[in-house]
């Protein structure tokens, strides 16, 4: 994304060697494999701690810490940034795979089967620091007179007032609406992505991008609230999809891995030509207005990454059956799994040094020496804090029993028994 974003060919390639390298140095162990008996008699072998979504989630993490800094140098490339009315680029790609990724991992995806005060419960506790830091970066950004995008989510709205506004309002249309009338989830998704890019296509387009009428609240914010209604039918889709693949994953069987595969594989060419027909006949994909040819295609990207991710771990549960590695080997890079464990955290602090690093330096007049090095310390900082906090034992992250816990307390206090919400 930096210095080899003009390279990607030779990138790749010294990534492919290193590879073969690898595989090359474990060619005693691969010959000695009784491949007839791998591939044909099934062997009782532990599956392997590791969902792909989790996964997917990490690298999610990762990337995103160090591009929020990285896009505000000149060694970043500008293409990688994101744009203002029309057009899709990585950095656009962020807020739309944070929505799709929350909506897989919700607590409808993990626990259908909950009642609804306990998944009603559980969003707004998860949901309760996003607004928090929301408001704080609100205050921060006014008292510091911070320079900011206000194309981008409005005057006062941010990143993490959308994703906490999108997760109670469809946990709420979950709890109060799909469940109850026993609606189809993904038809109802679609019907909310139809009419409201009906409504862009009627003049809403023309209203969120007219930078000039921000007379009141609402048309100071348009942006980031118009886009939550956008984002609506991705966090709903993405739901019955997260809630499907955990089903499935339960199971422990490989043969679910290739079905999960195939899955993602499917909705990433049906999502990604219903994307491209958006784009050409009906309106240009847009970030900033949330149109369907936007969400279709964050869904055809993160099927894709999801496919790549389950075949990831096939590879991981073969070798691990043929003795290419240990039943007890980690399989997962130490440092996504210490992000995982306080990502919340790690991500605030990763926004407070950007913030502090553009305010102390002019990024954009930075050579390639200062940038690399800047990033350099940032993101080893972010790599200490993370290892720090995972070696002390310290989790930030949203017990599932946390509101079990909290009710058997207070009926111990009143004399009452208990009855557990799942």
């Amino acid at each position: 994304m930096t210095v080899f974003s003009r390279w990607p060919m030779v990138y790749s390639l010294f990534i492919l060697i290193i590879s073969l390298g690898i595989l090359v140095s474990q060619r005693k162990i691969i010959s000695t494999i009784q491949w007839t008996e791998v591939l044909f008699i099934p062997k009782k072998t532990k599956p392997v701690k590791i969902l792909p979504l989790t996964g997917l989630f990490r690298s999610l993490m990762l990337s995103t810490t160090i591009c929020i800094l990285a896009v505000d140098f000149p060694i970043f490339h500008r293409k990688f940034a994101k744009n203002t009315e029309y057009g899709i680029s990585l950095m656009d790609t962020g807020v739309g795979a944070f929505i799709a990724l929350n909506g897989i991992l919700s607590p409808e995806a993990r626990n259908p089967l909950s009642n609804d005060r306990y998944l009603l419960n559980k969003t707004l506790f998860s949901s309760a620091p996003l607004v928090l830091i929301g408001f704080a970066r609100m205050i921060s950004l006014r008292i510091t007179n911070y320079n900011y995008n206000v194309s981008e989510y409005g005057v006062h709205w941010n990143f993490f007032v959308t994703v906490a506004m999108v997760k109670i309002i469809c946990c709420l249309l979950n709890c109060k609406l799909i469940r109850r009338i026993k609606i189809n989830s993904i038809g109802f998704s679609l019907v909310i992505m139809i009419g409201y890019q009906t409504a862009l296509s009627c003049g809403l387009s023309t209203f969120l991008l007219d930078q000039e009428s921000r007379g009141n609240l609402f048309s100071a914010n348009k942006e980031g609230i118009c886009s939550v209604i956008g984002f609506i039918p991705l966090y709903l889709v993405s739901v019955s999809i997260g809630r499907y693949l955990y089903n499935k994953r339960r199971t422990g069987k490989s043969v679910d891995l290739v079905i999960m595969a195939c899955l993602g594989g499917v909705i990433c060419l049906v999502s990604g030509v219903a994307s491209n027909l958006c784009h050409l006949f009906i309106q240009e994909v847009s970030r900033r207005q949330t149109n369907a040819a936007y969400i279709l295609w964050i869904l055809c990207l993160y099927s894709l990454l999801l496919s790549a991710e389950c075949i990831l771990v096939l590879m991981i549960e073969f070798m691990q059956s043929v003795g290419l590695l240990q039943q007890n080997e980690p399989c997962q890079p130490i440092l996504s799994t210490c992000l995982d464990s306080n990502s919340l955290v790690i991500f605030l602090l990763a926004n407070l040094l950007t913030g502090a690093v553009n305010l102390t330096s002019n990024t954009m007049e930075a050579g390639i020496v200062q940038s690399l090095s800047i990033l350099v310390i940032y993101s080893t900082t972010l790599s200490l804090v993370s290892f720090g906090l995972k070696s002390n034992k310290i989790d930030v992250r949203i017990r599932e029993n946390i509101f079990d816990i909290i009710r058997e307390k207070v009926s111990l206090l009143r004399g009452r028994p208990t009855i557990k919400t799942k």
